[in-house]
């Protein structure tokens, strides 16, 4: 199965105003779930470590019954930055982060809780390294050492299996299915 989770880098806020309860825009969130501090190269390096190997992923499936088989193999994980065109002729375009994940099975809200505490350990290396106040990223990342050894946090928390150290799930309005099949994983299939 192939998911996407799209996360907005920015999110608007709303304010209801006006006797007709019409609804004006109020702010961007400055700080927020995906604020400045999120790169694609941290969030990258975070997922790489769990591909192409099973690992039980009971850490991030809430609802599975604690000694159920909670094993998977994420087969591809990546990062990728994308603009949505605006719904409407008026609308701005919406800056997105795409969270790719192919895994042979995903155990019950196993995605969101992954997305969601892939976003919180990204923030917290993007603020352990200080990448707020320096340098674009062009993607690659992860390259110095602290930002290599910080990036298998993730694995770290799948192979402890505590759920009390993962994050809640992210919203279900950002997942989406791309594809399922059954046929096994071969590596050009990201492509399509």
């Amino acid at each position: 199965r192939y998911y996407v989770y799209i996360l907005p880098k920015r999110i608007d806020g709303y304010v209801e105003e006006g006797e007709g309860g019409e609804l004006k825009p109020k702010q961007r969130f400055e700080e927020g779930p995906c604020d400045a501090k999120l790169r694609v190269g941290h969030l990258k390096g975070l997922l790489k470590p769990l591909e192409g190997r099973e690992l039980s992923f009971s850490a991030f499936a809430r609802d599975t019954p604690k000694g159920k088989n909670a094993n998977c193999t994420l087969h591809f994980g990546d990062v990728t930055e994308e603009t949505i065109a605006p719904a409407e002729e008026s609308g701005d375009p919406v800056e997105v982060f795409c969270i790719h994940l192919v895994c042979d099975r995903f155990l019950r809200r196993m995605v969101r809780v992954l997305v969601a505490t892939l976003v919180k350990e990204a923030i917290d290396l993007s603020n352990a390294s200080g990448s707020s106040s320096g340098g674009d990223d062009d993607g690659g990342g992860g390259d110095s050492a602290d930002e290599t050894g910080a990036c298998t946090r993730l694995l770290e928390l799948a192979l402890s299996g505590d759920r009390d150290q993962t994050q809640v799930p992210a919203p279900p309005q950002g997942l989406c299915l791309v594809h399922a099949g059954y046929a096994p994983w071969e590596e050009d299939e990201e492509e399509g």
